[in-house]
């Protein structure tokens, strides 16, 4: 039997009619007997009010369908998206070669957009296509706010290490795509590990993978971000004895005490989503972390493409995956090179490698810094993008001899900052 077939089957046996609307799929994606069977559904559906049965489907065609789909339907849906996906693709870079034998640069270029287009547009079709009833579900919305109520109206999701962005925010929430952009070397990573860190002391299961270092070096920053320890310190092995006995009881407290899971994983595990869709599914984690989303790659995406197309392309999968699997992931990338080192405001067309991360982020967060706050110890924490509205920019400490990356000095207005004790304002 035809994969088309199969999938049909499938659907006639789950008998659920708006399942077609939830995985994206559409008769043209279909051929043969499949496609002509998908049709007889739908006028059946939309005539009588009610999916056929598979025997009147058989009648139809004049033929058995015989064997049996024992996968789930979005099974047979991906594949077919794919295919359809490779069907959509192919014409285009025909054009497009032969645009470019002809010296038609600008038509070459115009058929590969206009394929991509159409490609992504079919691997987003079924993302976020739940239904709700506004009123059979107003009992749920009415426990959701007093759970809230409870928490003080502020932190429903998990939290960050700020008080001042949880309460902009509320934490971070189930299916929610954040990332945190900086220039090179600035301090991606340990504002990724304050951020785990916070997690961690408040239980919430975390992956994270690492896709910049080692996870030798990974692991050996969070001992420091966690247990604090003087990161220039540990780096060389000189603690020092007090600091040493704290480390060793560090340690033993870490694998003897009750401690939610935290996962490190890398390269050498990690390489596509797809990779990262399986982890979590192994795992089963609250939430992921992804230091360096433009080491990824994309299934489909050609390894000699573009580096935007590539990361566009991990972009778009990561934020159905996030909304998929009701699951929080953030990530880490950088800016642009337009960011210079004296620079302390950006927007989002400064992110590098991709249009689509300011587009998709629920949130993004920028780390700025000039060398008189590297200097003193401190850094620009800047809420760039917001779906839900607000933006701000809090100063904090970066201090790495405490590891205090957490403690806020005050909130940045404009070129000002705004003390927590109201006292003085600094321009910087």
């Amino acid at each position: 039997m035809s994969l088309d077939m199969m999938f049909v089957r499938r659907f006639l046996e789950d008998g659920k009619p708006a399942a077609l609307q939830e995985i994206g799929i559409t008769p043209d994606m279909l051929f043969d007997d499949g496609k002509l069977s998908l049709l007889f559904s739908i006028d059946c559906v939309l005539k009588y009010g009610k999916m056929p049965d598979i025997q009147t489907v058989e009648i139809q065609l004049g033929k058995k369908i015989t064997v049996c789909a024992p996968e789930e339907l979005k099974f047979y849906a991906d594949l077919i998206k794919k295919r359809f996906v490779a069907n959509k693709i192919s014409p285009k870079i025909e054009a497009a070669i032969n645009a470019l034998k002809n010296n038609d640069t600008d038509a070459a270029v115009e058929f590969l957009s206009t394929g991509v287009g159409e490609a992504r547009a079919v691997q987003k079709s079924g993302a976020d296509s739940a239904i709700i009833d506004y009123c059979g579900d107003a009992s749920n919305r009415l426990e959701e706010y007093q759970r809230v109520k409870a928490l003080g109206g502020e932190i429903d999701g998990y939290p960050l290490p700020w008080p001042t962005l949880n309460k902009l925010t509320r934490g971070i929430h189930p299916g929610e795509l954040w990332f945190i952009v900086a220039r090179m070397k600035t301090g991606k990573t340990f504002l990724l590990s304050a951020i785990t860190k916070a997690l961690f002391e408040a239980r919430v299961k975390v992956l994270v993978i690492s896709m910049e270092m080692s996870l030798k070096l990974m692991t050996r920053r969070l001992d420091a971000m966690i247990g604090k320890f003087s990161y220039g310190d540990f780096v060389k092995s000189e603690l020092g004895t007090d600091s040493e006995v704290k480390y060793a009881k560090f340690l033993s407290e870490l694998e003897t005490d009750n401690n939610p899971p935290l996962w490190i994983t890398g390269r050498g595990r990690v390489t596509t989503t797809q990779d990262v869709e399986m982890l979590i599914e192994e795992l089963k984690p609250d939430i992921v972390l992804i230091d360096g989303v433009y080491f990824l790659s994309a299934p489909g995406v050609a390894a000699g493409g573009s580096k935007y197309d590539r990361v566009s392309a991990v972009v778009d999968i990561l934020q159905r995956m996030s909304q998929e699997k009701n699951i929080p992931v953030i990530a880490t990338t950088q800016f642009n090179r337009t960011v210079k080192k004296s620079k302390l405001k950006a927007g989002a067309e400064n992110i590098g490698f991709s249009y689509e991360i300011g587009q998709n982020a629920h949130l993004v967060l920028g780390m700025f810094q000039d060398e008189d706050m590297k200097a003193s110890g401190k850094m620009v924490v800047s809420v760039m993008e917001h779906r839900e509205g607000d933006t701000l920019s809090l100063l904090v400490n970066w201090d790495f001899t405490l590891m205090n990356h957490t403690d806020e000095i005050g909130i940045v207005h404009g070129d000002d900052l705004e003390e927590d004790d109201k006292s003085e304002t600094i321009v910087y």
